[in-house]
């Protein structure tokens, strides 16, 4: 962990999937509210763009995080345990990171391309969770944002429709186990966006057209 801090920060708000597309902007954006952004991403020089635009609009750090989520559970144990030590609370989670895998028929997918898809976008979340529950529970009233997608049912897509489906169960059965101790737990569906998830599914698609994920995160953080 590359902690790049200069200063505490009222809140600390981390973000999966943090060195690009909407994750870079939902980075960039809190921290121009005065958030700490603890960023995960498995790309470091990404992650190091991200602490440039950072420290250029408002002049602070970020703690960089290069971590893969198809890790081992022993790895996430460890992230839990060295950030509760570094933060010892954390107000805000924002869980982002996805991958979408090849596009293929239900009856083509292979059990490898099925298990990273469920590792990444599906277990690692749930691992997140029961490893950073003491920072959140220490926050008194964190934010806890799961960010999922409304194509689900389309040709070709089973496994990333499957492990989408799966997080909106999660993120359900979450909300309803931690209201009562104060967890705010929604899901946000940030739709079609110029990113390089979408350019790797839809590789002749003009993206210029599309929404650009600036302004989506710009309109979530202004929600």
């Amino acid at each position: 962990m590359q902690d790049n801090t200069k200063q505490n920060t009222p809140i600390n708000t981390l973000i999966t999937g943090a060195s690009r597309g909407l994750g870079f902007f939902l980075a960039t954006q809190h921290a121009k509210r005065g958030d700490h952004i603890i960023a995960l991403a498995k790309t470091q020089g990404g992650l190091t763009e991200l602490d440039d635009s950072i420290k250029k609009t408002t002049g602070n750090s970020a703690t960089l995080i290069p971590f893969n989520l198809a890790s081992p559970d022993t790895s996430f144990a460890m992230l839990g345990q060295t950030l509760f030590e570094r933060f010892g609370k954390l107000q805000r989670l924002i869980l982002n990171a996805a991958t979408i895998g090849p596009s293929s028929p239900v009856a083509h997918t292979t059990e490898k391309d099925w298990q990273l898809v469920m590792d990444v976008n599906v277990t690692a979340n749930i691992r997140l969770l029961r490893h950073l529950d003491p920072l959140l529970r220490n926050a008194g009233n964190p934010h806890i944002t799961f960010v999922t997608c409304s194509s689900l049912g389309d040709a070709y897509w089973g496994a990333y429709g499957a492990s989408k489906a799966a997080l909106n169960q999660l993120a359900a059965s979450y909300a309803a186990e931690t209201r009562q101790a104060g967890f705010k737990v929604d899901v946000f569906n940030p739709g079609v966006m110029a990113t390089q998830l979408r350019r790797n599914a839809y590789p002749g698609e003009n993206q210029s057209a599309l929404a650009k994920p600036a302004d989506i995160a710009l309109r979530y953080v202004n929600s």
